[in-house]
């Protein structure tokens, strides 16, 4: 349905939210846009704190953590995330937000891809203070979620509708400052606050998930035979690719997300007959 490479695991369930959905409608709405539009996104708040800790600190805090197995193994744990967390802290302002996004490091990207790869892909220094919703209505909305939204709903005839995209809505929302959509470590506030009465409050209210997939176990067993085919001698990414797989066969690191998108590369290749 895909057509081409595309390594958000997150089109699995969604295809199967849009097949359920379909059974009942033929028109939905959806909520894309919120995040980016209302300061959803707990990257957004890691940022600006970030900024705030001094790099020494953050950096031996980052290695005490890095001691940790949890914090190595288990990429959606507290302690990974704090981790994540104080690596870019220790960074420039204007690449901080890179290592909070990014799948692969770049240290990675230097061993996986080919000189002429990473300089098409590269991505382009980020002022000093950028309005980080806008970046991501700029890339990742229409690299990402857009399209794997699209997809699986026109896969099963399912028109969909992004209220929160909405010319009208988007100026009006955007230039609130984020200090109103963000109080601490509650965020959309002024959506919550414009939905209260409207909308139950235990949704209003509950934690954030996103659309989580177990890859991780997958690898490691449903889908650890046809992985070890490709991962054994890959297409895509040299000799760094068994290394990643043994490690995390064997439980020595969760490299659920670095593999998942170079398994679909392979797949794709191995599908449409693609040599390199």
């Amino acid at each position: 349905m895909l057509d081409e490479p595309f390594g958000d695991e997150a089109a699995l369930p969604t295809l199967l939210l849009c097949e359920a959905t379909r059974r009942h409608v033929t028109v939905a709405l959806v909520g894309d846009g919120g995040d980016e539009a209302f300061g959803g996104y707990e990257r957004y708040r890691a940022h600006a704190l970030a900024g705030r800790i001094p790099r020494l600190a953050a950096a031996a805090g980052r290695s005490a953590l890095g001691a940790l197995p949890a914090a190595r193994r288990e990429p959606r744990s507290t302690l990974f995330r704090a981790r994540r967390f104080l690596d870019a802290a220790t960074q420039p302002a204007t690449e901080r937000y890179a290592r909070l996004v990014e799948v692969f490091p770049l240290e990675l990207r230097r061993e996986l891809w080919t000189d002429e790869v990473l300089a098409h892909t590269a991505a382009s220094m980020l002022p000093h203070d950028p309005d980080l919703r806008l970046v991501d209505i700029d890339s990742y909305l229409p690299g990402d979620l857009l399209p794997k939204a699209d997809i699986a709903s026109m896969a099963v005839s399912l028109e969909l509708r992004s209220p929160f995209l909405d010319r009208a809505v988007l100026e009006l929302v955007l230039p609130v400052s984020s200090s109103r959509k963000v109080r601490g470590w509650d965020t959309k506030v002024i959506l919550k606050e414009a939905a209260r009465g409207l909308v139950p409050d235990y949704v209003i209210d509950r934690r954030k998930r996103g659309l989580s997939v177990p890859v991780a176990s997958w690898l490691r067993g449903a889908l650890a035979e046809r992985a070890a085919r490709y991962f054994t001698a890959p297409r895509f990414g040299g000799d760094r690719v068994p290394a990643l797989w043994a490690e995390h066969r064997q439980g020595k690191a969760n490299h659920a997300r670095k593999l998942w998108p170079i398994l679909i590369a392979e797949l794709w290749a191995d599908r449409w007959n693609v040599s390199e």
